[in-house]
């Protein structure tokens, strides 16, 4: 055996080895369900552990599954006493598995001719067996000899099988299931001085990642003393075995990553678990109220302080969230730019119920004060999201909510609202029904259809055609999250950063287009609420289905009409043909245009200072006369060279060459011709804006000019 091996089966560390107990007693019990999950998972913590393999090929559920764990367990030691064993038991397999061929189902009919004749004389007569040449009377001893031994083993086995697994006492019948409410259970625990704080009815996600068992009975609850979302589950299963199986799983975890350790408790059909971070003193408290339970029906030993919701069974209500949005926007209430919610509106709060769910704002607080709206699929699942509120207003008073719930609704405000308004929220929430005919207001602005199919379209696509149609738009690139300035950046994967020359640098804007219509109206949203609350930043916003563009507040009315003309005629319908791109980015491929630069000397520039030390002729110096170069050599002098005077120099005389004139853009604002007014508002509501008298016109620039000198 390797260290390894060797380590691996006899050092096991204690979580282990509590797994490796509470699977034997399961197997010895007879619940092999159990049995069978504990010691796979022993296999996988600690594969060198040699009895796990031998017991999990007694747990097999077809031979070949029985053959892989008993080799398993040889190729560790076959030599251990375990090894020897699944050895044994790897033979007896094989040798069962051996197929022998039927019996022919008809007598073979003998050869005629000589074949036959000469093959019936070659055949000798069949020595006879053993058994055959006994007499009846030494076969009859046999028989009683072997009757008698048999009915000795089985005696002996009957008593051995007795003392190990029940001590020869029968097996007792199984305790009747226990009858008990989740709710009932919590009311115990908060009795007997456990923590079960903000108890409800437990959702998926509340098991961690395991399988969740036993929704239809079931409470999740909380532990303050603890940091949040620290808590426990209880549940009440339907048969011991799936309890059984909830408890192994969570005790598995717990061994693979020690920070998310349990305490679990189990009774026949009742589990629960709580973190393993309480200590042992307060962990005995929900101990002793599971270990109370016993078979039968349990009354309540009280009311419950606060009654479980009863529309948890209830028929949930058949609202949309804008629905419920238009209602409480309709009693006057400070609501408004509702938009589809994303994950990033719950802030720290898991996020739920997105496909129905809407994200508003309260201008009057500031930006981003709001809240969020979501009509769940089931009663439990708002629930589980206002307790999730709930705690955090609990924990952090500067992120107080207002919380409202009627069934499958939740409603939550942010917690500066005042309390008049807050009240006709409720009053809102509370007046849903089931039975209510439901005739939706208007909506304002209307949503997209959550199933609207995307407009397949690129961002480049929809740049071409705003260009096309006169706007001036020009230097398309991706958009990267800078061009959105203080606007969360989406869909970049697919976008465009425009500019407005006449507008001035950096003016522009940016066109998306994104993967769902949800996206696009959290978006225009954004925008729309920057340009209310800071009038120095207004926007024009488009939108259709799943494409948002956005244009500088400044860009006239005339061209801002073009823009909404171009986005409003997308179609998810329409043969999208891209066209041909009026500006891109050089490539390697266009060809450079060069410009020849004549040189011209400078002017008034002092002519330069020779050496001193040498016997080379002193060039001429800043006069107005030129020196005549002489053939005397200068001998050399230690004297320095006299600085250069004052005196201009003449005007160049080399006035024969040619002036290069490069003519460049026109830098005059181009000018836009007013048109008749929009015949219909633009998104956002905003007037159109005045250009700022500041603007500094666009200087215009060269692309793709390189500079060559002669």
């Amino acid at each position: 055996m390797s260290d390894e091996n060797q380590s691996a089966s006899t050092n096991l560390d204690e979580q282990t080895a509590e797994l490796v107990r509470q699977g034997v007693d399961a197997l010895k019990s007879g619940n092999t369900l159990v049995a069978r999950a504990l010691l796979t998972e022993v296999t996988r913590i600690a594969p060198g552990y040699q009895d796990a393999w031998l017991w999990l090929s007694d747990l097999a559920e077809s031979e070949a599954e029985r053959e892989v764990n008993l080799r398993r367990s040889i190729e560790i030691d076959p030599r251990s006493p375990s090894g020897q064993i699944a050895r044994r038991k790897l033979d007896q397999l094989l040798a069962e598995s051996e197929v022998l061929p039927p019996p022919p189902t008809e007598t073979l009919r003998p050869q005629t001719g000589r074949i036959a004749d000469a093959d019936a004389d070659a055949v000798a007569e069949p020595e006879p067996k053993w058994w055959q040449q006994l007499t009846p009377i030494q076969m009859g001893l046999i028989g009683l000899s072997t009757f008698a031994f048999l009915l000795l083993c089985g005696i002996l086995g009957m008593n051995l099988f007795g003392t190990f697994f029940g001590r020869g006492q029968p097996t007792p019948p199984p305790a009747p299931i226990i009858s008990v409410s989740a709710t009932e259970i919590v009311v115990r625990l908060q009795q007997n001085g456990a923590e079960a704080a903000d108890a409800r009815p437990a959702v998926p996600e509340d098991f961690g990642g395991l399988t969740p068992r036993c929704l239809d009975n079931s409470q999740r609850f909380y532990t303050p003393s603890l940091a949040f979302p620290a808590g426990g589950i209880v549940v009440v299963c339907p048969s011991a075995n799936e309890a059984q199986l909830a408890k192994a799983e969570f005790d598995a975890l717990g061994v693979r990553d020690p920070e998310r350790r349990s305490w679990t408790y189990l009774n026949n059909n009742v589990f629960l678990q709580v973190d393993g971070r309480l200590p042992p003193e307060a962990s005995v408290r929900y101990e002793q109220v599971i270990a109370a339970l016993s078979g039968g029906t349990i009354p309540p030993v009280v009311p419950p302080a606060t009654s479980p919701p009863s529309q948890a069974v209830a028929t949930p209500l058949p609202f949309s969230a804008f629905d419920v949005y238009n209602r409480i926007a309709a009693t006057g209430v400070d609501v408004a730019n509702p938009r589809p919610a994303v994950p990033e509106d719950f802030g720290a709060i898991q996020a739920r119920c997105l496909e129905n769910s809407v994200r508003y704002f309260i201008p009057s607080l500031g930006d981003p004060a709001g809240g969020i709206i979501v009509v769940c699929p089931t009663a439990a699942e708002a629930e589980a999201l206002k307790a999730d509120f709930d705690r955090q207003s609990a924990a952090n008073p500067t992120a107080a909510s207002w919380r409202f719930i009627n069934n499958n609704i939740f409603v939550q405000a942010d917690g500066r609202l005042p309390a008049d308004q807050a009240n006709k929220f409720a009053e809102v929430v509370a007046a849903l029904s089931t039975g209510q005919a439901v005739a939706p207001l208007p909506p304002t602005p209307p949503p997209p259809p959550p199933d609207a199919t995307p407009i397949p379209i690129s961002a480049f696509d929809v740049f071409n055609r705003v260009a096309a149609a006169g706007v001036e738009v020009t230097d398309p690139r991706g958009a990267v999250p800078e061009d959105f300035g203080a606007i969360q950046a989406r869909c970049l994967e697919n976008s465009v950063r425009y500019f407005t020359p006449s507008l001035g640098f950096p003016a522009g804007g940016v066109i998306v287009t994104c993967s769902n219509a949800g996206d696009a109206q959290a978006l225009k949203a954004d925008y729309d609420r920057q340009s209310a609350a800071n009038p120095g930043a207004t926007s024009w916003t488009f939108i259709n289905n799943n494409v948002f563009a956005q244009a500088d507040g400044r860009m006239p009315q005339n061209q801002a009409q073009k823009f909404q003309e171009v986005i409003a005629s997308l179609s998810t319908g329409a043969p999208v043909q891209p066209l041909p791109p009026t500006a891109v980015p050089p490539t390697a491929t266009q060809p450079i245009e060069e410009i020849t630069v004549i040189p011209i000397p400078p002017t008034n520039t002092p002519a330069p200072i020779p050496p001193t030390n040498t016997s080379a002729p002193i060039p001429p110096t800043n006069t107005s006369a030129p020196i005549p170069p002489t053939d005397v050599p200068i001998p050399p002098t230690d004297t320095p060279a006299p600085p250069p005077t004052d005196t201009p120099l003449p005007p160049p005389t080399n006035t024969a060459l040619p002036t290069i004139v490069i003519p460049l853009p026109a830098t005059a604002t181009p000018t836009i011709t007013p048109t008749a007014t929009l015949p219909y508002p633009l998104p956002g509501g905003l007037p159109a804006p005045s250009p700022r008298t500041n603007a500094a016109p666009f200087p215009g620039s060269l692309h793709n000019v390189a500079i060559k000198e002669e």
